[in-house]
């Protein structure tokens, strides 16, 4: 009953509502656990609390609670929706310290993360070092380096991409980048980037078909 309340109080953003409620949880001797914790931690990243939120941290290491990967990634999240960035790192060095091992999804939102705020080198090395990259990682960042027009680097991830991955652009990947160039008025480059998905037996989707029209009337 509690975890569902705290889930509807969650969507309310009332950071006090949430701690009155984890102090009823203990008042009827229901100890919170880590669970727990989740709704009023995002809430404390959303409202850029990070200091209760580093106390609610030292409160959970002093029960013995450890955060597992569903908590940290949703957390994760939430850093990345106000675009975080270093808040996001040093809590999961703290979680990595704690030898909690990140999976694709946790360093997947770190690659957005920093994408998003054009700092691509930061999120290459991530890259770099993720044991398992997936399709998405990589796709995360070529998108990310074609919108600032960086096609060295688009290229360089497409050949990791197949080394790492054994595997060749999919639609997502080419999407990404002939839109990039669509949208940046760069059409002979987006055809050039269209012609080598149609020669790699890649079917656009619905997002690529949008793109050709934009090309086709630039034309």
């Amino acid at each position: 009953f509690f975890r569902t309340w705290l889930r509807l109080e969650q969507r309310e953003g009332n950071i006090n509502t949430l701690e009155r409620t984890l102090e009823l949880m203990e008042k009827f001797n229901l100890h919170p656990e880590a669970p727990d914790y989740s709704a009023l931690m995002c809430e404390c990243v959303r409202k850029k609390n990070f200091r209760r939120l580093r106390q609610l941290l030292d409160e959970m290491d002093r029960r013995g609670l450890q955060p597992d990967l569903v908590f940290v990634n949703e957390l994760l999240n939430a850093f990345a929706a106000i675009g975080a960035v270093k808040e996001a790192e040093d809590f999961l060095q703290q979680v990595q310290r704690a030898s909690l091992k990140p999976d694709a999804i946790t360093y997947n939102t770190i690659i957005k993360l920093h994408a998003r705020r054009g700092n691509l080198d930061s999120a290459e090395r991530l890259l770099k070092n993720m044991p398992s990259p997936d399709r998405i990682s990589f796709n995360t960042l070529v998108a990310a380096s074609a919108f600032h027009n960086d096609f060295r680097r688009v290229h360089r991830l497409l050949r990791d991409m197949e080394a790492r991955l054994n595997t060749k652009p999919d639609v997502a990947t080419y999407t990404s980048i002939i839109g990039a160039l669509a949208r940046g008025g760069e059409t002979s480059k987006a055809k050039m980037y269209l012609k080598m998905m149609h020669d790699s037996g890649v079917q656009p989707n619905k997002e690529t078909h949008r793109y050709i029209e934009l090309l086709n009337e630039a034309a």
